[in-house]
Parts: C-alpha cells; sequence; structure tokens
C-alpha cells in the first residue's frame, strides 16, 4: 500500500498538495475532489469553484476524511486519490462537459462575507 506521508494544503491556490511514500506527489484542485469525491460521482455537484477544505481526519486504515466548507465531507482512500490523478483529464473534461449541458455553473451561487 502507498501510504500517505505528507497533505499541505495550499490556500492561495485553492489545491491540497498529497505526497505518497512511493515519493510520488499529486496536486488536486478543491474544486476537484469537490466534485470527483467518491459519494459525489452519481450527481451533477455545481457552483463548487470556491470550495474551502475547513478538516483533514485520518480514518484508520480506510484514508482520510475531507470535510469541505458546504457541510459535505467523504472519505478518500489512497488508491482513489491515485485514480483521481490517473483519470484527471477524463474526469475533469467530462464535468466541465456536463457542467456546460445544464444549466448550472461553477461559481457560488450566494457570496458569503464572514463577519
Amino acid at each position: 500500500m502507498d501510504n500517505i506521508t505528507r497533505i499541505t494544503l495550499d490556500a492561495e491556490k485553492a489545491c491540497l498538495n498529497v505526497t505518497f511514500k512511493s515519493a510520488k506527489r499529486y496536486s488536486y484542485s478543491l474544486e476537484y475532489l469537490r466534485v470527483c469525491a467518491p459519494s459525489a460521482m452519481k450527481t451533477l455537484v455545481c457552483h463548487k469553484k470556491q470550495i474551502k477544505l475547513i478538516a483533514i481526519e485520518p480514518v484508520g486504515r480506510h484514508g482520510y476524511r475531507f470535510i469541505f466548507d458546504d457541510d459535505f465531507s467523504d472519505i478518500f482512500s489512497t488508491e482513489y486519490l491515485h485514480l483521481l490523478d490517473q483519470e484527471y483529464e477524463s474526469r475533469w473534461q467530462y464535468y466541465l462537459d456536463e457542467m456546460a449541458k445544464s444549466s448550472h455553473n461553477r461559481e457560488a451561487s450566494i457570496n458569503f462575507t464572514a463577519v
């Protein structure tokens, strides 16, 4: 098993950098992680371009629970993270194509301001 050795969040670029024991390093946009989350793949997830990752929790040997600021969370295994990298081009293009066919878009539907 190719365990994760380091996870860093680049809030400025809105991406998560993951380093594996095998020395493989992947960078995932937070939007890509949110719309391609394991349990989100059955529906078109819209308005997530500005999504934030608020927490990462280890879940035993299963992987990591990613908790997003829209109250969505899901468990990402190391195998699934490798798969997301390997299939990035096709998954992302499929998402963009489906978004273009729908009446929705990637932008947030409501702007929130922290007070």
